[in-house]
Parts: structure tokens; sequence; C-alpha cells
């Protein structure tokens, strides 16, 4: 893991995805091949059951690869439809493989990645959430309070107040550069 462009996911005693109270229910669903193997997988978005006055739009990710494997994560502070709080450049929406504001799905050098993005609060950054499946299977690559500079083929910039990075995707493993 990378600390310094990825951070767990808030939780606490009451905050905590694996309370078997928590309910949700699934608010949007979307089908792509995300790793790659010419087989459709589904990429499940989910709000939490008294979560609906809070920000966010949705909750709650759950991709479901076509062998059945799934891959769940939650955060409470809630991801957003980009442009709603969370701002992305034109150029990079334009890249959207989805007819979608709630997350952005790309081709990222031989991988796919999925862009998740979070609610602003005054001068705080939002959340940036990055996954990959390089390997085959989702895995976070960015999961941090970030701007979304810049989106190409090979790389990706953030901004946050610490300054800018450049991250990449060398021979799966996750390259950031100053």
């Amino acid at each position: 893991m990378a600390p310094e462009i990825i951070e767990d996911f808030y939780r606490d005693e009451r905050l905590n995805p694996d309370k078997p109270d928590f309910e949700n229910y699934r608010v949007y669903e979307f089908s792509a091949d995300l790793n790659k193997n010419q087989q459709a997988d589904s990429i499940i978005l989910y709000q939490l059951k008294g979560f609906e006055n809070d920000p966010g739009d949705f909750h709650q990710i759950e991709i479901k690869l076509d062998n059945g494997e799934k891959w769940i994560k939650t955060n409470f502070e809630g991801w957003v439809c980009f442009d709603k709080n969370y701002r992305v450049p034109d150029l990079i929406k334009e890249q959207n493989q989805l007819k979608t504001d709630l997350l952005l799905l790309t081709d990222f050098g031989e991988t796919k990645i999925i862009g998740l993005f979070s609610w602003m609060y005054a001068s705080q950054l939002g959340l940036l959430t990055v996954i990959e499946f390089s390997t085959g299977k989702p895995r976070i690559m960015i999961n941090k309070k970030f701007d979304l500079i810049n989106l190409d083929s090979t790389r990706i910039d953030v901004e946050n107040f610490d300054g800018q990075r450049h991250i990449e995707l060398i021979n799966n493993r996750i390259v950031i550069k100053k």
C-alpha cells in the first residue's frame, strides 16, 4: 500500500461496513468487461439505508467479476456524481466509457480503471477513489483527498495541499512521482 495516495476508508465503531445491521439498496448497475477477458462484469452501486439525507449519491460499490468473485468497498462520506460537487475536467469526462456521471470507466494502459468522486466540504478536497484491474482483480490505486488534474492512458495527475503527484502503473506496480 502507498500511504501517500491510499488511505483507508473512514470507519469507527458505529460506522463499520461489516456491522450486520447496515442495510443497503441498489441504486445503479453497469455492465462492462473490467478484467479484459471478453466477459461481462458488473459494477453495482448501493445507497445505505438511513444515509439518504447524508452527502453522497451512493455509499457502496460492489464489483462482481464474471467468475463470481465479489469485491465491496463502503465510503460513509459518500461518492457523488462528478461535477455535482467534485469538478472533473472535460477532457477526462470525455474518456468515460459509460453513459453516466456517477463513475468514470476508462482504459489505462493495458487495464481498466474506475474513478469515484466524493463530496467536497468548504475548502477541503473531495476523496478521489481509483480502482484498477491490472492483476485481473479489483485493487485500490488511489484513495485520498485529491484534485484530479489530468488523466491519459498512461498517467494520472493529482494535486492536494502537499503538491502534485504523477501516478503510473508499470508492470502491475503503482509508481508515484512528485
